[in-house]
């Protein structure tokens, strides 16, 4: 064990100093000294993310000759290195799909597997925002080290990047090397942006789909619903309450679209589990595809791609609005 490191349950280890949080947890296992020969804990805590644990293992045991995991809004690509070494663990070739829109967090990507003794050059280490399409947007940045809640703003001062930039940022985008920024600064720049169905492209199949994008769960995956009804066996989304309509808009999609529910439960509730009670800061919602590899039938012409946009924007409208009522509802309270 490297000096200040932790492990966790599964056997990765992580650099303690890339969040305050860690830095306790790492106290409290009693790591201190290099070298030192540590057990990884016997279980995940009882908390939301044993949830997350489930679907990843249950993802490893039921893929078939090799594993493939697409991680949306990845952080420093802690998920994806968990179901690398449980693939490892299981005998199976592991392909991971780490995406990540904080510059200093998608530089700790490719660390993170270089200290888990996994090549980068395996996996598909990507610097972007995730959306509905493909292109740029502005997004929040810095504070690396104690926020791993970042998303797309609304405005920047930087100006729309030019020809020759948009070139440069698409390049560090796909080769996961974002440019630095300062961790202690916090802001907002340009990002790539990825539309999800490009990002599944490259895979027949997908045995999970994990994802954390603050409140976008909806907008990105309804837009790629089709490539995942043809190619994902499994989505793990973390909810987060803030934006209203999200989470009854997720059970809606999939079960349109014949998906089993695995695990739900909303953001900010208390809930016996079977596991024991746990309190859901953020949500989690599961979904199982069964009927993996249905026909990807995208839509053909441009009436149909302009009808699949006139929905996107209903939907973000009818977002703004129930935002706007919970808004006004607060203020005629506080009166």
């Amino acid at each position: 064990m490297p000096e200040g490191h932790f492990i966790e349950f599964g056997g990765a280890i992580t650099r303690a100093d890339w969040t305050n949080a860690l830095w306790r947890r790492q106290r409290d296992v009693g790591i201190q000294k290099a070298s030192a020969v540590v057990e990884s804990q016997p279980t995940p805590p009882i908390n939301e993310e044993y949830f997350e644990w489930v679907d990843l293992l249950e993802a490893v045991e039921s893929a078939q000759g090799q594993f493939v995991m697409v991680e949306l809004g990845a952080g420093y690509g802690r998920w994806s290195v968990h179901g690398a070494l449980a693939a490892r663990a299981a005998g199976l070739e592991a392909h991971c799909v780490a995406v990540e829109a904080e510059p200093t967090h998608a530089r700790w990507i490719r660390q993170h597997f270089i200290d888990n003794e996994l090549l980068p050059s395996d996996h598909e280490l990507l610097w972007a925002a995730i959306g509905p399409e493909s292109g740029f947007v502005p997004f929040g940045i810095g504070l690396s080290r104690t926020c791993y809640s970042r998303e797309v703003v609304k405005r920047t001062e930087a100006p729309f990047p030019n020809a020759a930039e948009r070139r440069t940022l698409r390049a560090r985008s796909v080769l996961g090397r974002p440019p630095r920024v300062p961790s202690e600064r916090s802001g907002s720049m340009w990002v790539p942006a990825l539309a999800l169905v490009d990002v599944l492209a490259p895979y027949p199949i997908v045995d999970l789909l994990d994802l954390d994008v603050q409140g976008a769960e909806l907008v990105v995956l309804s837009a790629a619903i089709r490539r995942l009804n043809a190619r994902v066996r499994r989505v793990h989304i973390g909810t987060h309450g803030a934006v209203p309509g999200v989470e009854d808009g997720l059970r809606e999609l999939f079960t349109k679209h014949r998906w089993t529910c695995r695990h739900d439960f909303a953001a900010g509730t208390v809930v016996d589990t079977p596991y024991g009670q746990v309190e859901f800061a953020d949500g989690v919602q599961s979904w199982i595809n069964n009927d993996v590899g249905r026909l990807e039938a995208g839509p053909a012409t441009p009436d149909a791609a302009e009808l699949v946009r006139s929905q996107e924007q209903v939907l973000l409208l009818k977002q703004r609005i129930g935002t706007l009522k919970a808004k006004m509802r607060a203020r005629a309270h506080s009166q």
